[in-house]
């Protein structure tokens, strides 16, 4: 993705933390204001940010990041995936933001936006964007309403668990507010992984 000659690197690029995480990077060398740190949801990584978040934002003069968690994108974890925690992805967080060097300002999507909160009763942030987070008293009511509701999807949904899949269908349903081509489609179906089931308890 070309958005022309530019001074700061716009176009996400691959870091390692000292811990063998997936780190994203993209924006200006220095900055005005504090960085950002997006943490995507389950089932995804890092890669979920760099399309269009982190260029728009680091045109505006922002430095932007994005971590993959423990077991997700191409950090390491994948063999143990089934056994990671909450608190093991706000370890991760812990541990991205002392290697960024400066607090950042946190957006998190979905179960991102859950281990965001629980690194919050940990530290102080400057700011923490929660974009369809995970509420703090966890999933539970709304997954009794999309079982009475929607039998069908949330039966799909549950395979993404044990899987990392589901049908396109229910991938356009439930992750796209708004027409999606089906290529597009595609090749986010393909990037979706499957998630830790101790994760999802946690979020429970």
């Amino acid at each position: 993705m070309g958005l022309g000659p530019r001074a700061a690197r716009r176009e996400p690029a691959r870091l390692a933390s000292p811990d063998h995480l997936e780190l994203l990077h993209c924006g200006p060398a220095a900055s005005a204001y504090p960085p950002l740190l997006f943490v995507h949801g389950a089932f995804a990584g890092a890669w979920c940010w760099s399309e269009h978040f982190m260029p728009y934002f680091a045109q505006a003069g922002f430095r932007c990041y994005a971590v993959s968690l423990r077991g997700h994108g191409a950090s390491h974890g994948r063999e143990g995936l089934a056994l990671h925690s909450v608190a093991n992805y706000a370890d991760d967080l812990e541990e991205v933001i002392a290697h960024i060097g400066a607090a950042p300002v946190v957006i998190g999507h979905s179960m991102g936006g859950f281990v965001a909160q629980k690194y919050l009763e940990r530290a102080a942030l400057p700011g923490a964007v929660l974009l369809a987070s995970v509420p703090p008293q966890g999933l539970l009511n709304a997954s009794l309403n999309l079982a009475l509701l929607r039998p069908k999807l949330f039966s799909e949904l549950n395979g993404l668990i044990s899987e990392g899949r589901a049908s396109l269908e229910a991938m356009r349903e439930s992750l796209f507010a708004g027409p999606v081509a089906l290529d597009r489609l595609t090749l986010y179906y393909r990037l979706m992984q499957p998630e830790s089931p101790r994760a999802i308890w946690d979020m429970t």
